[in-house]
């Protein structure tokens, strides 16, 4: 029994070296790490591979680490230039997709590769921009043996700049607003709801992968977990192992606020709804006319175009749409619904 941990990483390379420093000081469980590239355009593995040879101290990349202490000897890897339908034996693999197709593309890569392994029985998928601690992996997994028909785990994420402060509550997405909202008391109970784990750092069931499938990879980014939540109602459980901590970097990979988190938060959030609630659409299209108007009224005038655009143009193109931020694709088998 393993647990294989999924890191995607594109023009991060520092995060990911402090968030594989502390990885490989796992206790208490046997684990594999596959590091997927997604064609990053900062040499992103020509430094990962000089810090696994020594070349490089965290200290020298990051002269505060939230951990203060690294590993001495850096793990054995191999490196593939593509993806290989191979067994390996490796604590680490270092895998360039060839390609930015988003987050669950990316992801995809490295699943595939340890369904591929016999000794795969659970993943673990990690941002880069985070940090784990000792134990993380194996409350996380042994939270899975707990329960019968676990599918999704998802982790206690706090906020790496602030580790006493949460970073992520548990939250359910409401088709009739189109939003995500915290959960409360009086929630828990509504069945309309689709509650959600925290796409950042979670823990899935071989199992889980083999009856579900593989992330959606029509979003680029954002939505996958909302997407593999309700594709999986009423077969799998969703858990939390409050004692699996994660540390996180808020918005160290996309900015919240970004032009591109805005446009992907947008268009994965019209993809989800056509999809699964498509009565609901023509609400959520007059809802966000309003949230322009509002923008325009509060001064917000970049965003507020950006709405405008999109509601403009998106109805036309759907999924093709990508406002020049990314490469459309068109759906294969690397999406197994």
């Amino acid at each position: 029994m393993s647990c294989y941990i999924i890191i995607l990483n594109y023009n991060g390379w520092k995060d990911t070296v402090e968030c594989l420093d502390s990885i490989f000081q796992t206790t208490n469980i046997d684990y594999k790490v596959i590091v997927c590239d997604n064609n990053s355009k900062d040499n992103s593995v020509l430094y990962i591979r000089s810090w696994l040879d020594g070349n490089l101290k965290l200290t020298d990349i990051n002269p505060t680490p939230f951990l203060k202490q690294h590993l001495n000897e850096r793990p054995p890897y191999i490196y593939w230039d593509r993806e290989k339908d191979i067994q390996y034996n490796s604590p680490l693999l270092l895998v360039e997709t060839g390609d930015n197709r988003g987050f669950a593309a990316g992801n995809n890569v490295g699943i595939r590769i340890a369904l591929r392994q016999i000794d795969c029985d659970y993943l673990f998928i990690l941002n880069n921009d985070t940090v784990v601690t000792r134990t993380t992996i194996y409350e996380g997994v042994t939270k899975l043996q707990e329960e019968v028909n676990a599918g999704i785990c998802s982790t206690n994420v706090k906020y790496y700049d602030n580790p006493n402060q949460s970073a992520w509550k548990l939250a359910y997405f409401n088709p009739d607003t189109g939003n995500e909202k915290i959960v409360t008391k009086g929630h828990i109970s509504l069945p309309k709801y689709l509650y959600k784990y925290t796409g950042m750092a979670f823990f899935i069931t071989r199992k889980f992968i083999e009856t579900i499938g593989l992330m959606n990879e029509k979003y680029f980014l954002y939505f996958e977990e909302l997407d593999w939540t309700i594709r999986s109602r009423k077969k799998f459980k969703i858990l939390m192992a409050n004692r699996s901590i994660v540390y996180h970097k808020e918005g160290a990979t996309a900015s919240y606020q970004s032009p591109l988190s805005r446009f992907c938060m947008l268009r994965s959030r019209f993809l989800f709804i056509e999809e699964y609630y498509p009565k609901k659409i023509k609400k959520i299209y007059f809802l966000w006319w309003l949230r322009s108007i509002k923008r325009f009224l509060e001064g917000d005038f970049a965003f507020a175009f950006q709405i405008l655009k999109f509601l403009i143009i998106f109805p036309v193109q759907k999924e093709r749409y990508t406002a020049g931020y990314f490469e459309y694709h068109q759906k294969d088998k690397l999406y197994e619904k």
